[in-house]
């Protein structure tokens, strides 16, 4: 099965097997009694990148969204403004609650760890190519020091929410072919998948493009494998959207392009440069995000 396939398989299982939770609100500072998840631990969903750039086709997913998060997160910032000026404002109820346009986030880990500078993207693209065997390439965003409660202990403030996607990991298994998987703790799998999915497909290529450019070699895209190592779930709000996209047309994988501009860090990267072609898919399925979690 293809990517699509084993997500509209999870889909399924979810509804036929999954267990029933109610979830934590942040606002109401307890569980929510209107509000559920059905849920199930642990999945791996592999796709071969030479099939396509991996958005799913069963509903629009707003690649533009994806890939323009992914650029906000890399910036190393968690200023809103940066993402609203790219027209993407799903991160704005998490502002709401706190008040700020700037949000404390793991994410901005990836390079700009602790705010110390250190930028663990660049540690791969200068060692990879020297070593490129080597299976230690991982990026994590995830601090327990500056996690709810655990922050505290350390005299320190609270991210805003613990990172859903934790870790990246950066594998090369044949000369000049890049593998990448990433890790979930906790998946919304109507809205999220879709989302980090297409997001971490254009992470790869962007590794791609930079290590090109740093080494003169042709660098291309072999794997993408995500792994829900925790809960993936529906929201009781979207059973009935996840019942029409499993019976949804589901159509060929369409194709990204990258604007190779000499870039050799992944902030070099602008969402002008990217392009997808030939996306047919079944129409808008819209839901509401629920904002679960936080302190």
């Amino acid at each position: 099965m293809n990517i699509e396939q084993q997500y509209i398989q999870a889909l399924k299982d979810i509804k036929d097997r999954g267990k029933k939770k109610l979830l934590f609100n942040a606002d109401l500072s307890r569980e929510d009694p209107n509000t559920y998840i059905l849920s199930l631990v642990g999945r791996t969903f592999h796709h071969d990148m030479s099939q396509g750039f991996p958005l799913y086709t069963s509903k629009l997913v707003y690649w533009k969204g994806a890939i323009a998060e992914m650029l906000w997160f890399i910036s190393g910032n968690g200023d809103l403004r940066k993402l609203r000026e790219m027209n993407v404002k799903i991160w704005d109820d998490w502002g709401g609650r706190t008040g700020s346009d700037t949000l404390k986030l793991h994410y901005t880990n990836m390079t700009d760890w602790r705010q110390t500078g250190l930028d663990q993207t660049e540690w791969i693209l200068e060692n990879l190519p020297k070593k490129p065997y080597r299976k230690s390439y991982i990026v994590n965003y995830l601090d327990p020091q500056t996690t709810y409660q655990m922050a505290e202990k350390f005299g320190e403030e609270s991210v805003s929410i613990v990172a859903c996607h934790y870790s990246h990991h950066v594998l090369c298994q044949e000369p000049n072919k890049l593998t990448l998987t990433f890790s979930i703790r906790s998946q919304d799998m109507f809205l999220g998948n879709p989302f980090n999915v297409a997001q971490y497909a254009a992470l790869l290529e962007m590794y791609c493009v930079c290590l090109s450019n740093r080494t003169g070699e042709n660098w291309i895209s072999d794997e993408l494998v995500l792994n829900l190592t925790g809960d993936y779930h529906l929201y009781s709000n979207q059973l009935e959207q996840v019942e029409q996209q499993i019976s949804a047309e589901q159509f060929p994988f369409p194709t990204l392009s990258v604007k190779n501009r000499g870039q050799v860090k992944l902030q070099d990267f602008q969402l002008s440069d990217f392009s997808v072609h030939g996306y047919k898919h079944s129409g808008k399925i819209p839901a509401d995000v629920y904002v679960a979690g936080g302190y």
